[in-house]
């Protein structure tokens, strides 16, 4: 007893099922190559995790970046100056200002 079973299909449910079995076999082939490769990542990023600073290598770099603040502060300052400056400047020189001081 032999039975012919064909069954039609359109083009897309034809593309959808071919994707399909294309990604089933893509998952079978490297889901193991992940499992695989995932303790060795745990491994590598415990041996390369941050290690505590000492007090006085911290003390230190506190007051490096202490000083680079109030460098920066003081930079900061000297910038609104400038810019207060010259938009008093610029108000003062500027065309209509004229205009409307001969009036």
């Amino acid at each position: 007893m032999n039975v012919d079973i064909q069954v039609r299909v359109s083009f897309p449910i034809y593309t959808i099922t071919v994707m399909a079995m294309i990604g089933w076999v893509m998952l079978v082939f490297f889901l193991p190559t992940g499992m695989q490769a995932f303790p060795f990542d745990l491994i590598a990023d415990w041996v390369r995790r941050p290690v505590p600073m000492k007090t006085d290598e911290f003390n230190r770099a506190k007051a490096d970046l202490a000083k680079k603040v109030s460098t920066l502060m003081a930079q900061g300052k000297k910038l609104q100056d400038t810019k207060k400056a010259f938009v008093e400047n610029t108000a003062k020189n500027w065309f209509w200002t004229k205009m409307r001081a001969k009036k």
